[in-house]
């Protein structure tokens, strides 16, 4: 069966204070509650799987009433010691890379909140607090049926107003991190990717962006 999830060591991101002192920024209900995770899954219980990553994605506050926002954000997570995650973004990534029955679960408990919470970000005027209530999709609920739909709409608007680093990075997110059963387009986000590239003058990035546009998408 194909591994499903990466994290096996802990190394704690560290925050210099105003007075010069070294502080670890981690706590140990984060790889308990990991752990937990991987175990779920090697039994294949995505229903379950799906509850532990989420709850460390949202912070949730009943599981880690003592973990500070910083923690899940700095305190970072490898595989092989080269490739380091910080403890949220690692489960909004193994929650993408679930398999099909894995990302059913998934969907059958959140996209129901991610398509209303979508339908809020489209009816909204004011452009900045668009962009924030897309990103409450993409950040929050990444795998949903409406991750993808937020994203694109989020790096579009990017696109429009000039924002080219933001775009890109979006881009990027829907390319290389949504679920591959996206019904977006694709080459069309290579595209656009490419064209946020040139214009910030990124070259290296969009050499790597047309050929893989060249190559995974011939004919």
């Amino acid at each position: 069966m194909r591994r499903v999830l990466l994290f096996l060591l802990l190394v704690p991101a560290a925050r210099v204070g105003a007075d010069g002192e070294v502080r670890l920024l981690t706590d140990d209900a984060i790889p308990r509650y990991l752990a937990r995770g991987q175990e779920l899954a090697k039994a294949g219980q995505w229903d379950k799987v799906v509850d532990v990553l989420h709850r460390i994605v949202i912070g949730d506050p009943e599981v880690f009433p003592d973990v500070k926002d910083e923690v899940l954000h700095s305190a970072v997570y490898s595989e092989d010691g080269r490739t380091f995650y910080p403890a949220r973004e690692l489960c909004l990534l193994e929650l993408a890379r679930l398999p099909p029955e894995g990302l059913r679960a998934y969907r059958d408990v959140h996209d129901g909140t991610a398509r209303q919470l979508f339908a809020a970000a489209e009816a909204t005027a004011e452009i900045e607090e668009r962009l924030l209530a897309y990103a409450k999709v993409h950040d929050d609920y990444l795998p949903s049926s409406f991750g993808d739909d937020a994203l694109e709409k989020a790096a579009d608007l990017g696109f429009s107003l000039g924002r080219y680093y933001e775009a890109l990075a979006l881009y990027r997110r829907l390319i290389d991190v949504y679920p591959k059963d996206t019904d977006r387009d694709l080459p069309l986000a290579f595209s656009k990717a490419a064209y946020c590239a040139a214009r910030i003058g990124d070259g290296e990035q969009l050499a790597v962006l047309l050929d893989r546009l060249a190559s995974e998408y011939a004919g």
